[in-house]
């Protein structure tokens, strides 16, 4: 069901271009529920073949960088120099490229310290810690 469900999702996202504006809602709500159903079929019966692949390392590093690809590709997409002029798949891989290069450039220099930086931070949160007079002590929050 997972597989069929990814693959569902990867054609609604591809036949709905160009950009349809009367029927751009109806093929991101499909998408939307489509994927709604691969993470519950991936949640029941998590040893397939689609799990394996999101397992993967590269889905891995892929899915570290999803929130920053989200940020760039925008910024990429409508101010490529040049980006109107070139064609179909080529102007695809151009685009996603220099996305998927942004992306990685940012990740290393810019989100990664960051999130080192997040363990300084966190609380510390403990157990709930017997006082010597046999009460309870609250714990830590």
């Amino acid at each position: 069901l997972s597989g069929a469900g990814a693959a569902l999702v990867l054609a609604v996202l591809v036949l709905r271009y160009p950009v349809d504006y009367a029927t751009i809602d109806r093929a991101l709500t499909a998408a939307s529920i489509l994927s709604a159903v691969i993470l519950l079929s991936l949640i029941e019966s998590p040893l397939t073949p689609l799990a394996w692949i999101l397992g993967s390392k590269p889905a891995v590093w892929l899915g570290r960088r999803s929130y920053g690809m989200y940020l760039w590709h925008y910024a990429i997409f409508f101010t490529f120099p040049g980006s109107g002029r070139l064609g179909g798949p080529v102007k695809v891989v151009l685009l996603l490229g220099s996305t998927l290069a942004v992306t990685a450039i940012s990740y290393r220099f810019w989100e990664k310290p960051f999130l080192r930086l997040k363990s300084r931070f966190e609380r510390v949160k403990t157990d709930l810690l017997p006082a010597s007079t046999g009460d309870v002590a609250p714990a830590v929050a």
